[in-house]
């Protein structure tokens, strides 16, 4: 299992920062990886609400991603699980549970944001994985795409 979270203070109200942490079609703006190609989002928002987004993670690891929203407590939490592709062609049991969330609270002059991310290695499959987070350092990859995501977040909260 791969873990992390990271925050920021911005100086912004928290209904605005969650106005956009919350619109997944800015996303590809947002998203400080730079992985996060294009969203399809049909409706708005909320707890059971699917979408799919484009994702580049390097040659040969581009790939759709579908997506459901499992918590959305405006203007507090909003959390989805992401659903890649199958590791093993085929093979549901390979699909690794990849959970993503933003928590917001109030903070003197503003808003405290964090971002958060768990993945659970799938039963089958899970060797793989490990060797495609170890070889391209995923993790750290990851956690430096949190951050700027927050940087983008602050700067067009407060911009």
């Amino acid at each position: 299992m791969w873990t992390g979270t990271d925050s920021i203070e911005i100086k912004a109200p928290t209904k605005q920062v969650w106005s956009i942490i919350s619109d997944v079609s800015a996303h590809p703006k947002l998203a400080g990886s730079g992985e996060v190609k294009t969203v399809r989002v049909a409706g708005q928002i909320g707890t059971g609400v699917t979408w799919e987004s484009d994702e580049d993670l390097g040659p040969e690891m581009r790939f759709t991603a579908h997506s459901k929203c499992v918590t959305f407590n405006p203007p507090k939490e909003f959390a989805w699980k992401s659903f890649p592709p199958p590791l093993v062609e085929n093979e549901p049991k390979s699909v690794p549970d990849v959970t993503w969330w933003f928590k917001l609270e109030p903070h003197v002059g503003g808003t405290r944001l964090e971002n958060g991310f768990t993945v659970i290695e799938p039963p089958v499959g899970a060797e793989m994985i490990h060797q495609f987070y170890e070889a391209t350092h995923r993790e750290e990859v990851i956690k430096r795409g949190m951050h700027q995501t927050l940087l983008n977040v602050k700067a067009a909260a407060e911009g």
